[in-house]
């Protein structure tokens, strides 16, 4: 019709059959939009909740899995139980590298009067081992025997706290707290001593009586690296010199 219906508001196309007036069709419980013709003629023809619920329900049926399936979840979960408790206990962090590392064997060691080791540091071959102390005071292990050897690293007094030790077969390298790097050559201690001396050039932006950050040191293929993660932070900074 060409005249405006009374029933639409002003603006609104003309619709003399204006779906908010009319009676509700078949299928009003259905999920169809108003207008579009309802369940027999809509657009959601032959889509009713009913059959929605007996094809899901159809689909979990048929994905259900088998007894030797179920049995084979239950065992692998068993297995995971521990590591899950250790992981809700203590962190999934150190549940995940104590459940990749072997448990370490303790050892009955008689340290030197005074002595207290806080770097442990391995060499060359795998009976002996170097534990130092913050101060320049060091103790050769051997092993099995646990024989301990003191001895004194020479030249480090000057230059702060020992806060990271690595031991190879052209030496022993340190790194202080006030940032320097030290060497010091040979293969071991002679006499009871240990002489040490800066190495040229290279010294980590770490100065400060009282770091406490974490710091690694080795050398390899001619050079020397250094890693330090400094406190509060999670990322860890290379440094790298030739030597």
């Amino acid at each position: 019709t060409a005249h405006p219906s009374l029933l639409n508001a002003p603006g609104m196309p003309n619709n003399a059959r204006d779906p908010r007036y009319r009676p509700a069709k078949p299928g009003k419980e259905e999920p169809t939009e108003v207008g579009t013709g309802g369940v027999t003629a809509g657009p959601a023809k032959g889509v009713h909740l009913g059959s929605m619920h007996r094809r899901l329900s159809d689909a979990a049926f048929a994905a259900a899995p088998s007894t030797e399936m179920r049995r084979e979840i239950a065992n692998k979960l068993r297995e995971l139980m521990p590591q899950l408790q250790d992981m809700a206990r203590f962190g999934a962090l150190e549940s995940a590298t104590s459940s990749l590392l072997p448990a370490p064997d303790a050892a009955e060691v008689q340290w030197p009067a005074m002595f207290q080791p806080e770097l442990l540091t391995c060499g060359a071959h795998a009976e002996t081992a170097l534990a130092l102390s913050r101060h320049g005071r060091g103790a050769l292990l051997s092993t099995p025997a646990m024989n301990v050897e003191s001895f004194v690293l020479q030249g480090v007094a000057g230059h702060g706290t020992i806060v990271a030790a690595s031991w190879d077969t052209k030496g022993l390298l340190l790194v202080t707290s006030t940032g320097d790097l030290l060497e010091c050559a040979g293969s071991a201690p002679t006499a009871g001593r240990w002489a040490c001396k800066p190495f040229a050039g290279a010294k980590l932006p770490i100065a400060g009586q009282h770091f406490k950050g974490s710091v690694a040191v080795s050398r390899a293929a001619g050079e020397v690296q250094a890693a330090v993660i400094f406190k509060g932070e999670e990322s860890m900074t290379i440094f790298a010199r030739s030597s």
